[in-house]
């Protein structure tokens, strides 16, 4: 038989195991994967963000509304599309996803959206990497601040 100690520590390294083993990563993409695998690419900035229950999702999502200020890649007609990420806060109810960084109103930006007709945990493809910042200066860095 184990000891308390012995069962606890067992079952911490099998909570560790199942953790790692549930954790996703997100292959690094260059420019080149970016723009191929992307169903539509624009410049724009962020007009409103907010959160809402979806009953189809059984979920919180946060809704990024941009506006659209050059077509890079794919066709679109609107001037504003609202793209849905997974998460957010309604009231005191916080849904997290690690890892995710929602665009903010007032974000400049070029936008690499992986699909216009799938919902997904975050649109932008690579996460992160289909987000780059158009800072005031004109200059253009990833969503970590990379140049």
């Amino acid at each position: 038989m184990l000891s308390p100690w012995r069962s606890v520590a067992l079952l911490l390294c099998l909570l560790i195991v199942t953790t790692s083993a549930w954790s996703a990563a997100v292959l690094q993409l260059d420019m080149d994967r970016l723009l191929l695998d992307s169903e539509f690419v624009f410049e724009g900035e962020v007009s409103a963000s907010r959160a809402e229950w979806s009953p189809a999702q059984g979920a919180i999502l946060t809704k990024v509304t941009f506006r659209i200020d050059d077509v890079i890649k794919g066709e679109y007609s609107a001037s504003t599309i609202e793209l849905s990420f997974n998460g957010g806060t309604i009231g005191q109810l916080t849904l997290q996803i690690a890892g995710m960084i929602y665009p903010q109103p007032g974000d400049r930006g070029i936008y690499f959206v992986e699909s216009l007709s799938r919902q997904q945990v975050n649109p932008l493809l690579g996460w992160s990497q289909g987000h780059f910042r158009i800072r005031p200066d004109r200059t253009i860095s990833t969503e970590r601040g990379q140049p």
